[in-house]
């Protein structure tokens, strides 16, 4: 998964996928370090307009420059600040930029905003409600140019959809990153903090949640955009054993691995090791969702560590989906013999759900900026990247259900079974969220064993930000985290 951007970790973190792209001028006459010719330099944004409505959705802002150029790294060049953060975007252009870093956030591309072009860049994931953007052009050093007409601020609303078939119905906000979350039989709802390490605990009895003073457990992490407390998903036999599965990255950053909790009263108890040493991605591409499919497996989703060749690797964890026994053994009837992973060939998968009655595995996977997936785990499975994207009809690899050109930055995935109490026009639908729109689009499952493709419509049109997590929770009900709150899927 308060204002959008409430500090600076959180504006990293808006399409985790969680998660999720020249010459420099001389000092002018006009005394602004950094400025060219003769005139002052001047930035105007051309969009959008001050003060205007948007719909849910990236905003493209563009701007025009005179007298300045905007240049790379160690050259004059712009930055710009979104909302109350304080720390500052950096925008940069000349030989060889590409929207992976042209832009840049405490020194690392980011999926919430995209550079698009040598004057403009798209902002995603952004809440219902006013935002403002401040451009400054800066010199060398990335100090701002003095001149007035060197800064420009716009501010614009955005408007929440609201002729959708379901909304969000806010549970819990204000809350601290909420990413992962599984609920217990007797109604808990457990989450994970993307940042603290906390696994932190919600009453829901009686329809009221409170959310539990005392964190139920704490990780050590190291946290990064996608890395940090990644994935939670509890036993089958929790009410017997009390365990929980978690995944995070270590707080030295050298791997992510899956831990094993027992709920003693209430308290986290007996941290055990179930799988180490699973590749950990610079800031992103660290997977970690988790579930428990009907043959009791505990099921791992993985990056690729943003090194892409490791996703056709047998002999690396990166970029697969992986299968286990719960106490972390592998299973004897794995595709691979003695290896725990199930199907290979993903870049950086960050949802996974099981049919509740056909069993059938389904995933998302995100592309660089185009054919983000869904896609039918088959066990064994190749999934083509990084050599094919989306739908390629290469019989080597298993084609998605569904690919979606530009990037929506594809987070959870679920599949609503026919005892949902949703009506049964939504019974064996697939519902999916995404970071860059923060919307819920839904697939119709067609067939005789529902893995066919019917119809594609967006169930919910975004309003509340960037979405995550999105899972079955307390009376059947669908829930998604955003950066700051949980919600419930709510029919309209």
């Amino acid at each position: 998964m308060t204002a959008l951007l409430k500090s600076a970790t959180i504006v990293a973190l808006l399409s985790a996928g969680f998660s999720l792209i020249q010459c420099s001028g001389g000092d002018s006459s006009s005394g602004n370090p950094g400025s060219s010719g003769t005139g002052v330099a001047t930035i105007t944004v051309l969009t959008p307009s001050q003060d205007a409505s948007l719909p849910s959705g990236p905003v493209t802002v563009s701007f025009a420059v005179l007298n300045h150029t905007i240049g790379l790294r160690q050259q004059p060049h712009m930055v710009f600040f979104v909302d109350n953060d304080p720390v500052p975007h950096e925008f940069f252009n000349g030989p060889g930029i590409t929207d992976q870093d042209g832009v840049l956030y405490r020194g690392a591309h980011t999926h919430s905003v995209h550079w698009q072009s040598q004057s403009s860049f798209q902002m995603f994931g952004l809440r219902a409600g006013v935002h403002q953007v401040k451009l400054v052009l800066v010199d060398a050093a990335g100090i701002a140019l003095q001149n007035p007409e060197a800064t420009q601020t716009v501010s614009f609303t955005i408007v929440a959809s609201a002729d959708r078939e379901f909304r969000l119905e806010p549970m819990l906000t204000g809350l601290n990153l909420p990413l992962a979350m599984a609920t217990a039989p007797d109604g808990r709802v457990f989450y994970t903090e993307l940042m603290t390490g906390n696994i932190r605990v919600i009453d829901t009895v009686g329809g009221t949640w409170q959310l539990r003073p005392t964190p139920f457990y704490h990780l050590d992490v190291y946290s990064a955009t996608d890395q940090g407390l990644l994935g939670i998903v509890l036993d089958p036999a929790f009410s017997s054993n009390g365990y929980v599965y978690v995944y995070h990255t270590v707080s030295d950053a050298s791997r992510n691995r899956v831990v094993r909790l027992k709920d003693n009263n209430g308290q986290g108890t007996e941290e055990t090791v179930i799988l180490d040493n699973i590749p950990v991605g610079l800031i992103f591409h660290n997977g970690g969702i988790m579930r428990f499919g009907p043959d009791g497996k505990l099921y791992i989703t993985t990056g690729d560590a943003r090194q892409s060749d490791l996703a056709q690797d047998l002999s690396s964890l990166a970029g697969k989906v992986l299968r286990i026994n719960p106490d972390g053994t592998v299973p004897n009837d794995n595709p691979f013999p003695g290896s725990p992973v199930y199907l290979l060939g993903l870049r950086h998968s960050f949802g996974l759900t099981f049919h509740p009655h056909t069993g059938t595995l389904w995933l998302t996977d995100n592309g660089e900026d185009d054919n983000d997936e869904v896609n039918r785990g088959i066990s064994g499975g190749n999934y083509g990247w990084p050599i094919v994207r989306g739908i390629a009809n290469d019989p080597r690899f298993v084609d998605p259900l569904a690919a979606f050109t530009p990037s929506l930055g594809i987070t959870g995935i679920v599949a609503v079974g026919t005892n949902s109490p949703y009506p049964a026009e939504y019974h064996n639908n697939l519902f999916f969220t995404d970071a860059n729109t923060g919307q819920i689009q839904r697939i119709v499952l067609q067939g005789a064993d529902l893995t066919e493709r019917g119809e594609l419509s967006i169930a919910f049109g975004g309003g509340v930000g960037t979405l995550i997590d999105l899972v079955e929770g307390p009376g059947g009900f669908l829930y998604a985290t955003s950066l700051e709150g949980i919600y419930q899927v709510v029919r309209n």
